[in-house]
């Protein structure tokens, strides 16, 4: 059995991501986002206070987090593996496959959102067109 005494973060969001590849689970308390491996005493780090959300790559060797402003690859050892900004109001991830990150980037002012794609290996920028479909007009 494992107990934790988590604080909560900034945000809004409150989520629990098991990982068995990594032994372990992200943990978001409003917005407060962790790696924990609750078999070892102590294994445990904080990675950002704005989580909102996050997602295995298909080969469960990456964890993506996506909060207010940032898109985070995390490595199976809890070690960000790279950060990219994208956003100011929100990150949206809409799919993630052997090779790219694509979602929404929220924009506020003007209260739009962007669709973006990263490289799923190192966060820079992807093709234009492995951006995902479709689009989220403001309001939604």
């Amino acid at each position: 059995m494992w107990i934790g005494n988590l604080q909560a973060g900034y945000g809004y969001a409150t989520r629990i991501v098991p990982w068995e590849l990594a032994g372990a689970v992200i943990v978001i308390a409003k917005g407060a986002t962790y790696f924990v491996r609750p078999n070892v005493i102590g294994d445990w780090k904080f990675i950002d206070l704005l989580g909102i959300d996050c997602v295995l790559a298909p080969s469960h060797e990456v964890a993506i987090l996506s909060t207010y402003n940032d898109v985070v690859a995390i490595t199976r050892n809890g070690s960000e593996l790279w950060r990219r900004s994208v956003a100011v109001d929100g990150v949206e991830i809409q799919r993630v496959d052997n090779s790219i990150v694509a979602g929404l980037a929220g924009i506020d002012p003007p209260d739009e959102w962007h669709p973006f794609a990263l490289l799923l290996a190192d966060g820079t920028d992807a093709e234009p067109d492995a951006a995902a479909n479709g689009s989220r007009d403001s309001g939604s």
